[in-house]
C-alpha cells in the first residue's frame, strides 16, 4: 500500500511570540544557571538571556586576580565579542585601603572607553584610592553615562579635604550627561584636615548641568567647605538631595549647604539620621529651610534601630523621641512643603499589646501624637522605607 501521498505530520515547534519570550527570560533574571541554559536552548532566547546575564556586570578585586581581569579585558577587545551591547551597568570594586590600588581597574576602564558599541548608563567605582581618579578620566566627555556612584578612600592619610574634593570634581566634570550622582569618601583610622578654600581654587567649579539627584554619605562634611562656597557647584537641574548625617558636623557649614546648594531648585530632601548608642539620642542639628522655596517633600530615615528588634517598646520609644527632636529643630518649613515623612531602614510590625499612647506611631496622623501645630497643613506620616 502506497502512503507516499499522505500528509506527513509537522513536528516543527510552534513559534512563541516575542513578548512571551521576554517574559520567560525576565522571570529568570536573577537565576544565572537558568539564563545560561536558556541562551543555549533556543536561538530566540539568546539575545534576551545575554542581556539579563551581562547588563549589570560586577567585578570585585577579592574575587578576581590580575590574570582574570586581563582575560575579561581581552574578551571585550576581541572583534568577535558579542556581549558588549548588553553591558549597560558596570561596577568595579577595588580592595582594602592598606594595599595598593589594583592596576586592572585602569586597564579595564580604558578598554571600556575605547569601545564605541559600549553604551554604559550606570557606573559604580568602589573602594579605590583618590589618586586613581586622574587616570580614569574618559577620553570623550560626550558619554552615555547617566548614573555614577563614586566611593573613594585614602589609606595613607596625606590628602587634605580640599585636594580630595578637587580631584573628585576634576573627574566628575567629564560626565556631562549625568543625572544621578552618589559620592562617598572614607579614610582608614585618621582625621581629615578640613581646610578653608585656598585662593588657587577660585576658578574651580563642579559642573553638573543635568544632574537631578545627589546622594552624599556621612563623610560628606569633607565636601562642605567647597560645596558651601557660592558659585562652586553649577547644578541647575538638581531637584533631589539625599544626606546621611554624621554624628558630628559644623552647623554653619551644613546651613550654608542648604542655603547655597539646595535653595535654588531642590524639591525633595532625604536625610538619614543615626543616634548615639550611649544615650539613645537622635543626632540632628537645628536647620533652617526657609530659603528652599521649591521644597515640597522631606523624608527622614532613622537608621540602626534594628538593634532593638527584640525590645519593641524601647525601639518605639527611641523613634518617638527622635521624631520629636527632629520636628523641634526643623525651622523654616512653610505650607509649600506638602509632606514630611519618617521611616526606618527595615519594616517593623507593631508589637502586640502595645500601650495605647504609643499606637499612633503606626498611624498617618503623627502630628496628632506630637501635638505640633506648626505642621497642621502638612501631611506627616511614619512609614518603612
Amino acid at each position: 500500500m502506497d502512503n507516499s501521498t499522505e500528509a506527513q505530520p509537522n513536528f516543527a515547534a510552534p513559534v512563541i511570540p516575542g513578548e512571551l519570550n521576554d517574559i520567560i527570560i525576565d522571570y529568570c533574571r536573577d537565576d544565572t544557571p537558568s539564563l545560561i541554559t536558556c541562551s543555549l536552548v533556543c536561538r530566540s532566547w539568546l539575545f534576551r538571556s545575554r542581556h539579563q546575564l551581562f547588563n549589570k556586570s560586577q567585578i570585585q578585586n577579592r574575587f578576581i586576580d590580575a590574570n582574570g581581569a586581563a582575560t575579561f579585558t581581552d574578551i571585550l577587545r576581541s572583534p568577535h565579542c558579542t556581549i558588549i551591547p548588553h553591558i549597560i551597568s558596570l561596577q568595579l570594586r577595588g580592595q582594602s585601603t592598606s594595599e595598593p590600588c589594583p592596576t586592572w581597574i585602569e586597564e579595564l576602564w580604558k578598554t571600556c572607553n575605547s569601545l564605541p558599541s559600549l553604551k554604559l548608563q550606570s557606573f559604580s567605582l568602589e573602594d579605590v584610592s583618590i589618586d586613581l581618579l586622574p587616570k580614569l578620566i574618559p577620553i570623550n566627555s560626550k558619554t552615555s553615562l547617566t548614573s555614577l556612584s563614586l566611593h573613594c578612600c585614602d589609606g595613607i592619610g596625606r590628602t587634605s579635604s580640599t585636594n580630595i574634593v578637587l580631584r573628585m570634581c576634576e573627574f566628575l566634570n567629564n560626565f556631562e550627561a549625568l543625572e544621578e550622582l552618589t559620592l562617598e569618601y572614607y579614610s582608614a583610622g585618621r582625621v581629615i584636615s578640613f581646610l578653608p578654600p585656598s585662593p588657587n581654587i577660585i576658578g574651580s567649579r563642579l559642573r553638573l548641568p543635568n544632574v537631578r539627584r545627589i546622594a552624599l554619605d556621612s563623610a560628606f562634611k569633607v565636601f562642605l567647605p567647597l560645596f558651601s562656597k557660592p558659585g562652586f557647584i553649577d547644578a541647575p537641574s538638581l531637584t533631589q538631595i539625599h544626606l546621611r548625617l554624621p554624628m558630628s558636623i559644623e552647623d554653619r557649614l551644613l546651613q550654608s549647604f542648604f542655603d547655597i546648594v539646595c535653595a535654588p531648585s531642590v524639591q525633595v530632601l532625604e536625610i538619614s539620621i543615626r543616634y548615639r548608642f550611649t544615650t539613645l539620642e537622635i543626632f540632628f542639628p537645628t536647620i533652617n529651610l526657609v530659603k528652599l522655596k521649591h521644597l515640597r517633600s522631606i523624608m527622614f530615615e532613622i537608621g540602626e534601630v534594628t538593634v532593638f528588634q527584640d525590645n519593641r517598646h524601647l525601639r518605639n520609644a527611641v523613634i518617638v523621641d527622635g521624631v520629636s527632636v527632629i520636628l523641634s529643630r526643623l525651622r523654616g518649613v512653610d505650607r509649600s512643603v506638602t509632606q514630611i515623612s519618617f521611616g526606618t531602614q527595615f519594616p517593623f510590625a507593631p508589637p502586640e499589646g502595645l500601650p495605647q499612647d504609643i499606637e499612633w506611631l503606626d498611624l498617618d496622623g503623627l502630628r496628632e501624637g506630637l501635638n505640633d501645630r506648626r505642621f497642621s497643613d502638612t501631611s506627616v506620616s511614619l512609614q518603612t522605607v
